[in-house]
């Protein structure tokens, strides 16, 4: 039998901090060693004001989250690329202590805003606090605070392959002109820390609204504390609106995100399947489960991804690899037998976390099916492990595939698992597809309704779930009917349709730099195209054990994480938090359309919120009006508290 070196899979398990994410007070959110001259001069002409300025992205609380700030800011005159909506949207307004904004919520939402400000001189000691927001009504929970951490950016080999580039994809939300680049992008949890002059700090903030609190108007305060200086204070009123979004674990939103335990592992510095490193997972995915997340990631083969490398070598496409949840073993006699107890483990963890209604297993049909299939299991007879590469013709290929598909079935029925086990294929084309059905047919026939297809319109007969690549939705800018009539069609037959970004295209898209408001886009696209929801590849692929020093492995940045790791958990990024405010306006969406609203009125809102899909020129306050259209609509607004 041909065999191939043992594919590599983890990466070396080297102990290193998680950078950005320490307990060392008055650390310094940004890998700069100084200021370049200029960019001091720059900046002081941008604030125009000596001493502390504080000022509200967008100049309004409620867009605020859905731009980054500089880190190096600027007057973006007429010189600056998309000068008129970099000036719209990054123009410095500082403001005065005591002055009131307000923002807008319905109860059961997760509301983001954003509070910057600058210093001509060091902050030694920056922290923020917040007063109890109160009203006639009640008490709101005290808002989450996070300061916004800047990370490298970097070139990656995608953008020399079919990705675009920083150039084409960034706008002004991209500062340091190459000294070096940076962007805006972790949120840390923590309680102080220092802010060298002429650098802008942002500061996260995060309101949640019981799903029990009346209607009415909260009022609150926050306090920026900077040694250097008197405390700065701006009042927030928060409008409190009738409608109750469902909580996570009912949204019709269908999210499909593909968690990596290996990649835990590593940037946690955890031995592989530890309980240490099931605490974590768990962790993970009650992440995912706050999003309402619907499927499991269950690899059924190592490294189900990889793709050739140096030498003529295989290497996952991600910088760690996916370990597989099942362990094939041929035992002395030449029969097959599995180990499923990875698998059941993970299942039983990510259910408890919440996340429970589909698991997903990769793959009959793994990425490096191009050198043939490959088969890896522990052979008794040798002791040793053989990874072999087989066609699908083959005997013993078929021997093994089909004694694990009928084991499989077997566990999964004694387990009551089978009706929510897919067998997923990652952009298998059909003709891929078709060499496989014989086999399923043969073997665990129940599964042949159970596909999971991710990639290939091509595949829609044999997909009970299909993920479509975003650019097949519409063709120079004009929606693809026949594509929207075949969803429909799916619909109707109760099968599952969502559709995915990747590498492509630059807009709208979720990697590290690109504009921010895009994140919140991308739900209205499943409105808007009457799909049930949305896929991405990679929730935590990150690129080694440290992606906040070394953001890139192979993809454009950001393109195979949302998250950063952290100490003891997941840490957000501004693309996570407004990812998830745009599967709320989903749920807001889902909600009035089924409490009567007008079905004309829908369309023209989910019109104007996906009316520009390139955030760099993408009206900031699109989400807001279209929100706004449907609300007084039907009726669910109250008389705001006048602001001062």
């Amino acid at each position: 039998m041909p065999k191939i070196s043992t594919i590599w899979f983890l990466g070396a398990l080297v102990a290193v901090s998680c950078t950005g994410i320490s307990n060392e007070k008055a650390i310094v959110l940004d890998p700069i060693r100084e200021n370049r001259e200029w960019q001091n001069v720059v900046a002081q002409g941008a604030i125009r004001k000596s001493g502390l300025s504080v000022w509200v992205p967008t100049n309004d609380l409620q867009t605020s989250s859905l731009v980054r700030v500089p880190r190096f800011v600027s007057t973006y005159g007429d010189y600056a690329p998309q000068s008129r909506f970099d000036r719209e949207r990054f123009a410095i307004h500082p403001r005065e202590t005591g002055e009131v904004f307000q923002l807008e919520a319905v109860r059961n939402e997760t509301v983001s805003a954003q509070v910057a400000l600058i210093a001509d001189q060091e902050i030694t000691s920056l922290r923020v606090m917040t007063s109890q927001f109160s009203g006639d009504q009640g008490m709101l929970p005290d808002p989450q605070i996070r300061f916004v951490k800047y990370i490298p950016v970097e070139s990656a080999r995608s953008a020399f392959v079919f990705t675009g580039n920083i150039y084409n994809i960034a706008g002004g939300e991209v500062s340091g002109f190459g000294a070096p680049n940076i962007i805006a992008d972790p949120l840390v949890e923590i309680e102080e820390i220092r802010l060298p002059s002429y650098r802008a700090q942002p500061i996260w903030l995060t309101f949640e609204i019981p799903d029990d609190v009346a209607e009415g108007v909260y009022t609150g305060t926050i306090q920026i504390y900077a040694r250097e200086f008197e405390v700065f204070e701006l009042g927030v009123n928060i409008l409190v609106k009738q409608p109750i979004l469902p909580d996570p674990e009912n949204y019709d939103f269908q999210l499909e995100l593909w968690l990596n335990p290996g990649a835990i592992a590593v940037a946690h510095q955890e031995v592989l399947w530890s309980e240490r490193h099931w605490a974590l997972i768990s962790l993970y995915y009650r992440d995912l489960a706050s999003r309402g997340a619907k499927t499991i990631t269950a690899p059924i083969v190592p490294t189900p991804w990889a793709v050739p490398w140096l030498n003529g070598g295989r290497h996952p496409q991600t910088g760690i690899g996916y370990p597989s949840t099942i362990r094939w073993i041929r035992n002395r006699n030449g029969n097959w037998e599995f180990d499923f107890s990875l698998f059941d483990r993970l299942v039983e963890v990510a259910s408890e976390a919440g996340v429970h209604d589909r698991i997903d297993t990769f793959s009959l049909v793994p990425f490096d099916r191009e050198v043939g299939r490959i088969l890896t299991y522990w052979d008794e007879e040798c002791g040793c492990e053989n990874v072999e590469i087989h066609s699908t013709e083959s005997e013993f290929y078929k021997s093994a595939w089909s004694s694990f598909l009928v084991e499989f079935r077997n566990h999964l029925v004694a387990n009551n698992l089978l009706e929510k086990t897919y067998l997923s294929f990652d952009e298998s084309s059909k003709d891929e597809i078709d060499e496989i059905i014989s086999l399923v047919k043969n073997s665990a026939p129940e599964f042949i309704d159970q596909f999971n297809v991710a990639g290939k319109v091509e595949t829609s007969d044999y997909a009970r779930s299909l993920s479509i690549a975003f650019q097949h939705f519409h063709k120079e800018e004009v929606d693809n009917e026949e594509l929207l009539v075949n969803i429909a069609q799916r619909s109707f037959s109760g099968k599952t349709t969502t559709f995915y970004l990747y590498g492509e295209p630059n807009h709208p898209n979720s990697f590290a730099f690109s504009p921010a408001i895009e994140s919140r886009l991308i739900p209205w696209l499943a409105h808007r195209y009457k799909t049930d929801g949305y896929l991405r590849w990679a929730y935590n692929s990150w690129p080694n054990k440290n992606p906040y020093d070394r953001p890139v492995f192979n993809f454009i940045q950001g393109d195979d994480y949302l998250v950063y790791p952290g100490n003891d958990a997941p840490i957000s990024s501004v693309r996570w938090e407004l990812f998830r405010d745009g599967v709320e306006d989903y749920e807001l969406l889902a909600l009035l359309e089924l409490s009567g609203a007008d079905e004309a009125l829908m369309n023209e809102a989910i019109k104007v919120a996906t009316r520009n899909f390139d955030g760099r020129k993408k009206s900031i306050t699109d989400f807001a009006d279209a929100r706004n259209l449907l609300l007084e609509d039907i009726g669910f607004p109250i008389s705001p508290t006048p602001v001062d």
